[in-house]
């Protein structure tokens, strides 16, 4: 009986141990790239054994989008962009040329390297989403099932314009609600204070919690201690 428990327990500890080295050796260092053929991508910068920008030479399926020819990958630090040559329509939802989608990396020992789209956008022309009308430069961020059901939830304006009756210097975000009507906008200043509201509140939380445990020191039963805590909190 033990012999047979250690050797399935050394079969389990080979086979666990070949699909982590697999996952590692396999596919850890692959990425948006070295996923294309040679002779399929044009390289723009690095070299040929470690390119950091090409443009595709053959239409190719890039993270999960269908692209053309002369579409445009390229190293962005730890992560990489995406950008198209030609229009993409992604489930009747139409994004420009020469936009660029933001891939980010996630790595697992058995999948090892995957690059996913996050939903950011940055438009590479005009484009109509709703009510808004999308400029070339503006930073658009999708959500839902981004290549089945997704719709824009935010824009950054990257010029100044006049939106939902309010003219919003460039920088400005615009939040939208689910069925595609503005929600609010906030411009560079207001984003400032926003953050340094919610940065006091954290810091209100801390001193609060602080305070909190010095009062409750005392009570050394843990019950008892726990129930000082959250009386204190509240």
């Amino acid at each position: 009986m033990f012999h047979h428990c250690r050797n399935l327990y050394m079969t389990f500890f080979a086979v666990s141990t070949a699909l982590a080295a697999g996952g590692c050796g396999l596919f850890i260092h692959s990425t948006p790239i070295s996923k294309l053929p040679a002779q399929d991508r044009e390289v723009l910068a690095g070299n040929a054994d470690q390119p950091q920008a090409v443009r595709l030479t053959k239409p190719a399926k890039v993270s999960g989008f269908e692209v053309a020819a002369g579409s445009v990958i390229k190293a962005d630090g730890r992560d990489y962009r995406l950008q198209t040559a030609q229009p993409l329509a992604i489930k009747g939802v139409t994004v420009p040329a020469a936009s660029w989608f933001e891939l980010k990396k996630d790595t697992s020992i058995v999948t090892g390297d995957v690059y996913n789209w996050n939903g950011v956008v940055h438009l590479g022309g005009p484009q109509a989403y709703g009510i808004l009308e999308a400029q070339e430069g503006d930073r658009a961020f999708f959500t839902g099932n981004l290549f089945s059901n997704m719709q824009l939830t935010q824009l950054s304006i990257s010029t100044s314009r006049e939106i939902g009756g309010r003219s919003l210097p460039a920088g400005s975000i615009i939040d939208l609600r689910d069925d595609g009507q503005i929600k609010e906008t906030f411009t560079p200043g207001e984003q400032k204070q926003l953050a340094t509201d919610r940065e006091e509140r954290r810091k209100e939380r801390a001193r609060q919690e602080q305070r909190c445990k010095e009062v409750c020191a005392p009570v050394t039963d843990f019950a008892a201690n726990a129930r000082c805590m959250g009386n204190c909190r509240n």
